[in-house]
Order: structure tokens, then sequence, then C-alpha cells
């Protein structure tokens, strides 16, 4: 589904994508397998991606899967992390999975020649 996306590793440029085609959720309705996106101040753009693994209730929180990490969670890391990440105001969360929703629920029937 993220085939029009360019092929770099900007984040900014999948919350771009995202933004356009209506893909941003509230905390409230983020659902495991969304995308959540934080922003770098000092770089003035999003600059870290991952999945939601879960909500935490009551916590305003959500467990994470996310690479290019490392035990302290800095966005710069040779890891693989899960981790619990506090919701703050620039923290954005995209359905990516809108457009495989959408998608036929029955394979396409192949006729045989």
């Amino acid at each position: 589904p993220l085939e029009k996306v360019p092929l770099q590793g900007l984040v900014q440029s999948y919350v771009d994508y995202g933004i356009e085609h209506e893909w941003v959720v509230a905390y409230s309705n983020v659902l495991p397998g969304d995308l959540f996106c934080l922003f770098d101040v000092g770089l003035k753009r999003y600059a870290h991606i991952g999945f939601v693994e879960s909500k935490v209730n009551n916590e305003n929180a959500f467990m994470t899967v996310e690479g290019n990490s490392n035990d302290e969670g800095h966005r710069e890391g040779v890891e693989v992390c899960c981790r619990k990440r506090k919701v703050k105001a620039n923290t954005l969360f995209l359905r990516w999975t809108k457009v495989v929703e959408t998608a036929p629920t029955k394979p396409p029937v192949v006729k045989k020649p």
C-alpha cells in the first residue's frame, strides 16, 4: 500500500503521504499495527517511526515495535526494540492498513487457458 511513497529513509515522507490520504487516527482510535511517528524538534520534522503493538490503558501510552533504536530510545540505533512510549502533543498515528481494509476479501478467480 505504500508504493507511491518516495523510496527513502525519511519518516516525513510517510507522514506527508498519510496526511494527504487521510490515514491520521486519534490516539483514542489507535489499533495494533498502526504506525506511530515522533517529531524531532531539532530537525523540525517527523524523524522516527514504528508500529503500535498495543495501547496502555489509563496511562496515555502505547507499546511499540520499532527499528533503528537502542536501549535509551534514541532514533539512531542499531536494534529493533519493544518499548512503552507516552503520547505527546506531536505524536502522530497513521492507519496505513486502510488500504488493506478496502482490498477484496476473496482472491481473484484465475481461469485456466
